[in-house]
This record gives structure tokens, C-alpha cells and sequence, in this order.
């Protein structure tokens, strides 16, 4: 309780997951970091694991000029359902049809992009992506549209961090479900597979779903589908 309490949850902190750019849904978290290094500095940490849309990184990376903020951050891209599965050792395909699956979207109602995902050490290509999670509505959420340059680069490190944070906090998996919000806008689902406790009784998994802000969506409706808790903004 109190001061003690509050910086004692700032410090027990692993992982904040943000689900899109706007200020009331990200306003404070620079200083929240900034203060969960300050109260960190003299014992051993790792740094405190972010995802979030990409427009976040660079406001982070520029806020870091300013104060330390000891943060890895992990791309809400790098954990969409077709990504979870990605690994240093596993190269897969990922077809056109899944990716616009994933975005709600279609050939007819998009504009056609192409980029591909590579390995975050400049290694050989994992996937190629073609299509585009761009739809007609200005407010969906997508990866490409029209104009926008680069490539998703596939993050190991992060990947590999948020990994392990999940085994180690007893998290199957978690992942991010594009939203119709704003460009890079997400939904959130966690899920906790079941498991045996120390008298040997099991204790039942369960399936969190967070909606972020978003108006009706068929995906978020899909990964909402046998979920213990939903979350609804």
C-alpha cells in the first residue's frame, strides 16, 4: 500500500502491451518506465518488454533522448495469429489469403502491396507477404497502404523475449488481433493453457480478450470465439 506499494508494482513489472497510437491510450507509459528505471538502477533487471504499434517506438526512441527508459519494444505485427509461430528454426509460408484474413480484408476491397518479413540480422527472407490489410474504411487498421515504404523486418530478440516471459508467467500464448480503429490499431487475446498444481488438482485454462477501441469487427468477433473474458471498449 501506499508509495512503497506503488513503486513496488512499477518494479515488478515484465510487460505493457498497448493496443494503438492515441494519447489516452498511451499517456504516462514514457514515465512509467522512466520511473521503473530509476527504481531498478542498483539491482539486476532486464529491460521491460513493450509491444505496441509501430508509431509508439518512435515516440519512445525519441522521449529515451531525454531520460533513460530501459524498455525492449516488440511490434504488435510480430505477434498477429500468423506470426506466433515463427522461429529462428522455422520458416514458413504464409499465403496471400491468410494475411488478408488476419486484416479482415480482400483483394476486391483493398489495394494490392507486396513486402516481405526477413530476419531482424539482415539473414535470408522468412516469408513473403503479398496483399494488403488496407480495406476501403479510412478507419481500418492495416500494415500497407498505399505510399507506405519498407519492410517487416521479423524481430527474433523480441520474439524470443516474449517467449519467454509467457512460459515463465504461465501464458500460452498472446496475440494481437487488427482492429477498425486507427491505422495499427489492436485487440488483445491471452490464453493460459490448463495445468496441474502442486496437490494435483487441474486448474482449468482460460482465454482473455481485449477488444481496444474498435467499432464491429469480424476478426475480433472470430478471436473472441470461446473466450473466458471479454474486455469490450
Amino acid at each position: 500500500f501506499g508509495m512503497k506499494g506503488a513503486d513496488d508494482a512499477i518494479k515488478s513489472l515484465k510487460c505493457i502491451w498497448i493496443s494503438h497510437i492515441h494519447a489516452d491510450h498511451h499517456t504516462g507509459l514514457a514515465r512509467v518506465l522512466a520511473l521503473r528505471s530509476q527504481l531498478l538502477r542498483h539491482e539486476p533487471h532486464e529491460p521491460l518488454l513493450v509491444i505496441g504499434p509501430r508509431q509508439l517506438k518512435r515516440f519512445l526512441d525519441a522521449y529515451s533522448m531525454l531520460e533513460d527508459l530501459d524498455m525492449q519494444f516488440l511490434d504488435c505485427r510480430q505477434t498477429l495469429e500468423i506470426s506466433k509461430d515463427v522461429s529462428k528454426k522455422s520458416l514458413e509460408t504464409v499465403s496471400t489469403h491468410d494475411i488478408l484474413q488476419q486484416g479482415n480484408g480482400s483483394r476486391e476491397n483493398g489495394i494490392a502491396g507486396s513486402g516481405s518479413l526477413t530476419m531482424a540480422d539482415g539473414g535470408n527472407p522468412l516469408q513473403t507477404l503479398e496483399g494488403t490489410l488496407f480495406v476501403k474504411s479510412k478507419m481500418q487498421s492495416y500494415w500497407k497502404k498505399s505510399g507506405f515504404q519498407g519492410d517487416a523486418v521479423v524481430d527474433t530478440a523480441g520474439l524470443e523475449k516474449l517467449r519467454s516471459l509467457l512460459e515463465d508467467s504461465g501464458l500460452e500464448a498472446l496475440i494481437s488481433v487488427p482492429v477498425v480503429h486507427c491505422p495499427q490499431a489492436f485487440g488483445l487475446v491471452l490464453k493460459a493453457a490448463s495445468r496441474i498444481n502442486s496437490t494435483g488438482k487441474t486448474i482449468p485454462g482460460w482465454k482473455l480478450v481485449y477488444s481496444g477501441d474498435t467499432r464491429p469487427c469480424q476478426a475480433l468477433i472470430d478471436a473472441s470465439r470461446g473466450a473466458t473474458v471479454l474486455i469490450h471498449e
